[in-house]
């Protein structure tokens, strides 16, 4: 069979020993060819490129409009809050003050029984253990914490309005502002205006947030 000199060509075979193996003419026209098919590849390339920052910038701006646009949503936001959204920002559930020691039977009171159940968050059972302590503000403050994580919020109201009105005793502060909160959960929107701005203007550790309570109360 005869060889196929087309494929015949060594893979040292310089290009100058290949240019000078053909006709002038041939050596224009397979420059010509040269040139086309890298200006072909070199456009097609810009245009991937473009097509690419064009994709990129697309990315970029639809970013920029979600973030304008989430921005102006929460800006927003408090303006159409419910009554139980400002109660659920703000409310969080208290850890007991006592660290009960359930094997210590010395120790036993019924105080110290509600908080170990307050802590397994049984509230039901830590109302009962509290109720057989009546007089005492401990028990009267966690009874209140419990009647707000089962959304008994008048009961709760109650509570802290005892332990207020007791008033020299050292769970006020709590007492005042967990009232606040229960009256914005129950929408007593004015009674609760009126309970955060004595806290704003007093000196406890729930000032600033009940300022920015009634900042997100806004006209509600």
């Amino acid at each position: 069979m005869k060889p196929d000199n087309k494929h015949m060509i060594s893979s040292n075979f310089t290009e100058s020993d290949f240019l000078g193996a053909i006709q002038d003419e041939h050596k224009m026209a397979l420059r010509e060819t040269l040139l086309n098919v890298h200006y072909k590849e070199t456009q097609e390339s810009k245009y991937v490129i473009s097509i690419m920052s064009w994709k990129v910038q697309s990315i970029a701006a639809s970013i920029a409009i979600f973030l304008l646009v989430g921005a102006s949503f929460l800006f927003n936001m408090n303006d159409s809050m419910t009554s139980e959204e400002l109660f659920g920002q703000y409310y969080t559930t208290e850890n007991s003050i006592l660290n009960v020691r359930s094997d210590n039977t010395a120790e036993y009171s019924p105080v110290n029984d509600g908080l170990k159940y307050f802590d397994q968050q049984n509230y039901d059972k830590a109302l009962y253990a509290f109720e057989l302590a009546p007089e005492n503000v401990v028990a009267k403050l966690y009874a209140g914490f419990s009647y707000m994580e089962l959304k008994q919020y008048d009961q709760a109201i109650i509570k802290f309005k005892d332990i207020i009105d007791q008033k020299d005793n050292l769970f006020i502060d709590q007492a005042e502002w967990n009232l606040g909160l229960c009256y914005v959960a129950t929408n007593n929107t004015n009674q609760a205006k009126q309970l955060l701005t004595k806290i704003t203007n007093s000196n406890t550790i729930y000032n600033i947030r009940a300022q920015q309570l009634l900042e997100d109360m806004g006209n509600n």
